[in-house]
């Protein structure tokens, strides 16, 4: 068995499409925020991607048993 690391897997499978879903509106508000300089889009990215990493962490956490 490799240690290479799947797309899919049971733990992982659940997530794969919240995580896609968060990383387009983390690009949405990327996008607002060069548009419009509302700060508030900006913030809302920068909270997004914390997210996404504690959610990262936790499904390697998962993986790893």
């Amino acid at each position: 068995m490799s240690d290479k690391r799947t797309w899919s897997n049971p733990h992982r499978d659940p997530w794969n499409a919240p995580i896609a879903n968060i990383l387009k509106a983390i690009d949405e508000h990327n996008n607002e925020y060069f548009r419009t300089g509302n700060p508030w889009h900006l913030q809302k990215a920068v909270m997004l991607r914390e997210y996404l990493v504690e959610l990262k962490g936790w499904i390697g956490r998962k993986e790893r048993g």
